[in-house]
């Protein structure tokens, strides 16, 4: 389930299929997005990664990361003060932890230096359901969002529920959230960005 030389960490019960990475923006085919993770049902991605973008000149540039898919806008991890996750071996995570439905990781230093102290992002698995937690220590009057992805337009269920077909997401935490799109090769991408209020440090979502 874990791999130790990558922090990869992939689970699969009768539920779900799950799978999460900690590491660092300096990857093969790398893409920004430490901290990032996927949640499976029925045999497809709900909460996901998009995957490679389209092959270009621009793909394979200095400019690769102003692509949407590669960069960290297009994936499940916070976007704080306003800044995504920057490319680079030092971009990495740190405190990486592995036990038995367990896994947590601080993913501060993937961000600009300056913008967080620490981000730890932790998640709790059992065989029905799977518990993201982060908690933030950052400056006074920063912005926090929260950003999960999808090619399923997330529904209403209830105050506080959302669902992506199959997946219930059901979150927890002073914050606001905001649906918007971005059109990809692989049809529209979903966005739901929960909007952290002013002095709220911590974020829980549970999906089953």
């Amino acid at each position: 389930e874990y791999a130790e030389c990558a922090e990869w960490l992939t689970k699969r019960t009768e539920s779900y299929g799950f799978a999460a990475k900690a590491g660092h923006n300096a990857e093969m085919h790398n893409h920004n997005d430490v901290g990032s993770f996927i949640f499976a049902k029925g045999g497809r991605q709900l909460v996901m990664d998009l995957g490679a973008g389209v092959y270009t000149r621009q793909y394979f540039s200095n400019e690769r990361y102003n692509i949407f898919e590669p960069s960290s806008r297009s994936h499940c991890v916070p976007i704080i003060d306003g800044k995504y996750q920057q490319v680079g071996r030092d971009a990495s995570s740190s405190s990486v932890e592995y036990r038995k439905g367990y896994f947590s990781m601080d993913i501060a230093g993937a961000y600009p230096d300056g913008v967080a102290k620490s981000v730890v992002r932790s998640f709790e698995m059992d065989d029905k359901t799977v518990t993201l937690t982060d908690k933030f220590d950052v400056k006074t009057g920063s912005s926090i969002v929260e950003r999960f992805v999808s090619l399923v337009e997330p529904s209403v269920v209830s105050d506080g529920v959302i669902a992506f077909d199959e997946c219930r997401f059901s979150y927890f935490g002073d914050a606001d959230m905001k649906l918007s799109t971005e059109e990809t090769h692989n049809g529209t991408c979903y966005i739901v960005d929960f909007v952290l209020k002013d002095g709220a440090n911590e974020f829980k979502a549970v999906m089953e």
